[in-house]
């Protein structure tokens, strides 16, 4: 990997960077599923409360 590891690195180190974001990003849409996914079923249930 010289080419990206050449002149202190800032090419693999924009590349890796990159990469990190993207899986932090992945992996909070990850964690995101289960919420998501009960909202509906808790809108209902705060719809269905007697006022």
């Amino acid at each position: 990997m010289p080419a990206l590891a050449g002149e202190g690195g800032d090419l693999l180190d924009a590349v890796l960077a990159r990469r990190a974001e993207r899986a932090r990003a992945q992996q909070e849409e990850y964690q995101e599923q289960p919420r998501r996914a009960a909202e509906p079923k808790r809108a209902e249930r705060e719809a269905a409360r007697p006022a």
